[in-house]
């Protein structure tokens, strides 16, 4: 049980990852019109967590091919991976606020998302059909 437990997250996380990597030309239009440096930095960003999720669901799962379910390394290792997940997860939770940036600043990709956050709920409070 604890081998097919094992494998199944590895393979969730790698597939995770894959469905991460897969949109990035979408994701990373969907934040308008943004200079090369912010493209770039954004398209980064989500290159690496995909591969990140990627390598962390390959790791586990070839070192629990190899060395066994059952072995401590392998214990050590998807502990390991566990809580670099939920370092990853707590992370991506807490975005910097971008009130302070200007535009000519590079922003991370989340002092992007939340500034057009921003922008598009006062565009929505000052809209003539809100009025």
């Amino acid at each position: 049980m604890q081998a097919a437990l094992l494998y199944i997250g590895a393979g969730a996380i790698f597939l995770w990852g894959v469905a991460h990597l897969i949109p990035t030309r979408n994701v990373v239009s969907g934040f308008g019109a943004l200079t090369l440096d912010n493209t770039r930095i954004i398209t980064m960003e989500w290159l690496a967590e995909g591969l990140t999720l990627c390598f962390l669901g390959i790791l586990v799962g070839i070192v629990a091919f190899a060395i066994g379910p059952e072995h401590v390394a392998t214990h050590l290792v998807a502990r390991a991976c566990a809580a670099m997940l939920f370092v990853m997860a707590i992370v991506s939770s807490f975005p910097r606020l971008p009130e302070l940036a200007s535009s000519d600043e590079v922003l991370s990709s989340y002092q992007i998302c939340c500034r057009n956050r921003i922008h598009r709920r006062n565009s929505n409070m000052m809209s003539p059909a809100r009025l």
